[in-house]
């Protein structure tokens, strides 16, 4: 039996002759580059005819790249377009931020400022909710019987008067707007001293019942009057914004604007009622 012949392991070999063939053909070639012009003329034109060839070769590399760099430099360009918007938002949100905490900061500063100077046996509070309407007259504090708070205390904001307590739990309390219906408050024209009432009307409050012999204008201030024992005297309570006379009708007709801010304060004062002066004396 024949082996098998393993001949095409083997290196092949290069043929001794061939190989100084091309060796001379190399040199003779080198040395008539640089002995003859002809050769050089011949090599210019070989050169200028091969030319459009490699820079056709050369085109969709460049072309290649050109796209590839594009491609990327767009790329780029959305992410950093896409950050800078994302930035953009969260600096916009933190800028409304950072004006509605001043303005709490303000008027919290405010209230504590009218307790400490006005109002010493108060209360600071701060409204937690508002039910399920907006609009509601009627607010939820935090603070409650738990810190002296009672049914019937008057509420202010720094601007005027807000409404009163109408229940106490221990760690919050009913709050209703002066605004809500028939809620009666006890007032007085600051520059003339004439007293009325002011009735809340749902989400306004008005003075219907102001006689027309009385002097009352646009721009006049209406204060509490102090005669009833829930409403210490002297808190702004509207501002006249109509008053005219009309036929027919003892009374002015007027439109009024709330001194404070009914829907919109967050940090209020509840203002303690003060105990009534037992009449009754110590037995000896």
């Amino acid at each position: 039996m024949a082996k098998p012949s393993f001949s095409f392991d083997r290196p092949k070999r290069v043929p001794v002759g061939k190989f100084f063939t091309l060796c001379l053909t190399s040199i003779a070639l080198l040395m008539l580059d640089q002995k003859f012009e002809a050769v050089q003329h011949v090599r210019s034109i070989a050169a200028s005819f091969t030319f459009p060839l490699q820079w056709i070769a050369a085109k969709p590399v460049e072309l290649y790249e050109h796209i590839s760099l594009l491609a990327r430099s767009q790329a780029e360009l959305k992410s950093q377009n896409q950050t800078l918007q994302t930035e953009n938002i969260k600096l916009q949100i933190a800028s409304h931020r950072n004006e509605a905490l001043e303005k709490e900061l303000g008027e919290l500063k405010s209230v504590l400022n009218l307790k400490q100077i006005n109002f010493t046996d108060s209360v600071a509070a701060e409204v937690v909710s508002n039910g399920s309407n907006p609009f509601s007259d009627l607010l939820v504090i935090d603070k409650g019987s738990e810190s002296g708070i009672r049914a019937g205390d008057a509420v202010i904001d720094r601007n005027g008067l807000v409404g009163q307590i109408t229940q106490a739990r221990r760690y919050s309390a009913d709050l209703r707007l002066i605004s809500a219906n028939e809620l009666l408050v006890p007032v007085a024209v600051a520059r003339t001293g004439v007293r009325s009432l002011t009735f809340g009307d749902g989400n306004r409050i008005s003075l219907r019942y102001f006689p027309t012999d009385a002097d009352l204008k646009a721009g006049d201030i209406l204060l509490t009057s102090g005669i009833d024992s829930v409403y210490p005297g002297g808190i702004p309570v509207a501002r006249v914004k109509e008053a005219s006379k009309a036929s027919g009708t003892p009374y002015y007709q007027t439109k009024l604007e709330a001194s404070s801010g009914l829907q919109s304060s967050k940090y209020l004062l509840v203002l303690s009622q003060k105990p009534a002066a037992s009449t009754a004396t110590d037995q000896p």
